[in-house]
């Protein structure tokens, strides 16, 4: 279009504008995350597919962002960055992606077009992974609800569903038992036959569907609620004493019987009176029945005795049948001791783990009631005693043993009219408290290179060692440590280049203790030296050029690049960049350069690698290895713009040409 202008004094001008018809159609250049990218992160973010020039979004309903293999949709909101017509960039936002799932971005035909309204024709796909889920559920809260006397409710949460298991000791996941409902994000369990007014703890680990299971438990903590009180007398005794009976004594033995009490059994205390006075007291353990009170007589006179039982909650029971004993000095006095009794408890081979121990026992037949009393150590120490009715022969008690220690016992018989026997045979029983501590271990991580790394182990105490790289019962540990006894080195070998690894580690000590499992965690190093020269990827900066042969007016692209750590010379060729229209045509040769700021000599314009030819240049472009961009990913990571100006005079075309890249060491 040729237009002239002329003023009110007759001057004039002339000015020529050239247009160019756009019609061609927008075509996408890169997606990100990139096609084929693994290892992407669940977190919120925006997707991106970048065209060859600016987009305006027609239809949002044609864009997606899908699981590629269940189809749920991910997407957000769909927009131009920028605005409709202000960038060549269409934004995607995401949210609650998976671990481990494939997911597709997929912009199909007729959702956007260009600014010269040139629709988009081509269909789009491009895939991306999430990252593999390696962190185990977290406990949100965990608590106990419903308690009763005997039972209550496990109340857990979690950050994820999962498979929570519980224990009354802080154990691994696999020796655990599975909650009653579990298998999402809330998790119950139903305690029961629980004792009253007790105190107890609760240990929970929960895994979730990536197999990662916790390695440290939550734990709850909570007391059962107290029982009504007791209001239930006990049983009233039976007196067994023969009645009525006169002898010349001073003292007399009341024994009898006394059944358990109720709700629950209890020790009873069973009180002997003589007439409205106490005359003594026996305790009757829960599980017993037996009785027996030495008891002073009035002399000269007859003595009428009757017994009470009275539980803890201090319940009294009714009174006994009445025995009556006479005394009469007028009689000639038993003065004859009972036989001495006999021990026939043998000494166990070794020592035992217990706070109680049966001792048994024999006593000849007198024809009275006896009072058999089992004595402890050297200094005697009445531990109990128990009555033979007339005609009985054999007894047994439970005895309290000292801990740790040697408990030699005794016993004596004491017949009705007070006369004690001789000490018995004795028998020695020694009390060693089982070792029930497990060994504490610690683990640290060093040394590790590429493909290897040094676990140091250290337990608390004398054990044997064993590690898995998953956190099972030490039973099914697969590898055995050697060395120690307290310290171990484990030395994995023959692992991948930056990756992580998980080892757990759990000893036992020489009584059979199993500790927690210690879990130690690690990356490999990369092997930038093996990571293979590629592009990454190409992001458009500039895509629109006016023909005046200077490179801020021209295309501009950055291409990310991985290169070896060992090979640091970089170079780049291009083709010439053919017209859509014969036979428009850009020479790459004296219009193309390229720098990087990862670069020790050609990091800037002023010092960009200029291209002469459409082979790779003589001059290098040395990449600074320690100007990695990404130290995550294995080589050094580099961004290299390229520019490109266009002579004056070009016509006005769509162009395009390829390019090559190489290093050298």
């Amino acid at each position: 279009m040729k237009l002239t202008v002329t003023d009110h004094a007759g001057n004039s001008n002339e000015g020529t504008l050239t247009f160019i018809w756009d019609t061609t159609n927008p075509e996408p250049l890169t997606a990100l995350p990139s096609d084929g990218a693994v290892g992407v992160a669940i977190v919120a973010g925006t997707a991106t597919v970048t065209y060859d020039e600016d987009i305006v979004l027609l239809d949002s309903s044609r864009v997606l962002l899908v699981n590629d293999s269940t189809g749920a949709s991910y997407k957000g909101v769909v927009a131009v960055s920028g605005g409709n017509g202000a960038s060549a960039i269409l934004n995607i936002d995401y949210s609650g992606l998976e671990y481990g799932a494939k997911y597709r971005i997929n912009v199909k035909p007729n959702a956007l077009e260009d600014v010269a309204g040139n629709n988009l024709a081509s269909n789009f796909i491009s895939y991306f992974t999430t990252v593999i889920d390696t962190i185990p559920p977290v406990i949100n809260s965990f608590s106990a609800s419903a308690i009763t006397t005997t039972g209550a409710t496990l109340n857990v949460t979690t950050n994820e569903g999962a498979t929570c298991k519980y224990a009354a000791t802080d154990s691994a996941y696999s020796s655990m038992t599975a909650m009653s409902s579990t298998g999402g994000t809330s998790h119950s369990q139903a305690i029961t036959e629980l004792a009253p007014s007790t105190g107890y703890a609760y240990f929970v680990r929960c895994q979730d569907a990536g197999g990662n299971a916790m390695t440290t438990s939550g734990v709850a903590s909570f007391t059962t609620a107290d029982p009504a009180p007791d209001s239930i007398a006990p049983p009233t005794p039976v007196i067994t004493t023969a009645s009525p009976v006169t002898v010349n004594s001073n003292t007399y033995v009341i024994s009898g019987t006394v059944d358990a009490d109720t709700p629950n059994d209890g020790i009873r205390t069973v009180t002997v009176y003589n007439g409205a006075s106490s005359a003594g007291t026996a305790s009757v353990a829960a599980g017993q029945t037996s009785f027996a009170v030495v008891v002073t007589l009035v002399q000269n006179t007859a003595n009428n005795f009757t017994a009470k039982a009275a539980d803890n909650a201090g319940n009294v029971s009714g009174a006994s049948n009445l025995v009556t004993i006479t005394d009469d000095d007028t009689l000639g006095a038993d003065t004859t001791a009972p036989d001495v009794p006999v021990i026939s408890t043998t000494a166990p081979a070794g020592t035992v783990d217990a706070d109680t121990y049966a001792i048994s026992g024999t006593a000849a037949n007198d024809g009275g009631t006896r009072i058999i009393t089992v004595y402890r150590n050297s200094t005697p120490v009445a531990v109990g005693s128990t009555a033979l009715a007339a005609g009985e022969i054999d007894w047994s008690m439970s005895v309290p043993l000292n801990q740790n220690a040697g408990n030699t016992f005794t016993a004596r018989s004491i017949d009705e009219v007070g006369n004690e026997s001789a000490e018995s045979n004795s028998v020695t029983i020694t009390e060693a408290t089982a070792d029930t501590t497990a060994p504490t271990v610690s683990v640290s991580v060093g040394s590790i290179t590429t493909t290897s790394a040094i676990i140091s182990i250290t337990s608390s105490e004398t054990a044997s060692c064993k590690s898995d790289t998953s956190d099972v019962a030490y039973a099914s540990m697969a590898t055995t440590l050697l060395s120690g006894p307290t310290s171990y080195t484990y030395s994995p070998s023959g692992l991948a280049a930056g990756t992580t690894y998980n080892y757990f580690i759990r000893c036992q000590d020489s009584a059979g203790n199993i500790s927690d499992s210690a879990h130690a965690t690690f990356t490999t190093l990369l092997d930038n030296a093996a990571a293979a020269l590629h592009v990454d990827g190409i992001t458009n900066v500039k895509t629109a050029a006016i023909a005046d042969n200077t490179y801020p007016n021209g295309w501009a692209w950055t291409f990310r690049v991985t290169v070896p750590s060992t090979e640091t010379n970089f170079f780049m060729k291009f083709t010439d960049f053919a017209g859509t229209i014969a036979p428009n045509t850009i020479a790459a040769a004296d219009n193309v350069r390229y720098y990087s700021a990862q670069s020790s000599n050609a990091n800037t314009e002023g010092t960009a690698i200029e291209v002469t030819g459409n082979d790779y240049p003589a001059t290098a472009l040395a990449v600074n290895t320690l100007a990695d961009l990404d130290s995550t990913t294995a080589g050094i990571q580099i961004d290299v713009r390229v520019q490109v100006k266009v002579p004056t005079g070009t016509a006005a075309d769509t162009y395009s040409g390829s390019y090559g890249i190489k290093t050298t060491i």
